[in-house]
């Protein structure tokens, strides 16, 4: 994710022990490659796969914490 300078690392080295924190930028990068990921047909030509589903509902909740979260 070449816009977001360090997620990457950030996310590596996430232990799961306290939340997660993004900046604004971060969250729009995630959504971004999220939203790319979905509209790939040779990703995810079947979109009644468990797999597209569940990135599916994991962008939709992201994106709903983003406007809840910065407008």
């Amino acid at each position: 994710m070449v816009e977001a300078f360090g997620l990457d690392a950030k996310i590596d080295n996430y232990k799961g022990i306290r939340p997660i924190s993004f900046y604004s930028w971060d969250l729009d990068c995630i959504l971004d490659v999220l939203s790319m990921t979905l509209d790939d047909e040779k990703e995810y030509p079947d979109k009644k796969d468990e797999g597209y589903l569940q990135l599916h509902e994991l962008y939709i909740n992201l994106r709903k914490a983003y406007k809840e979260t910065y407008g």
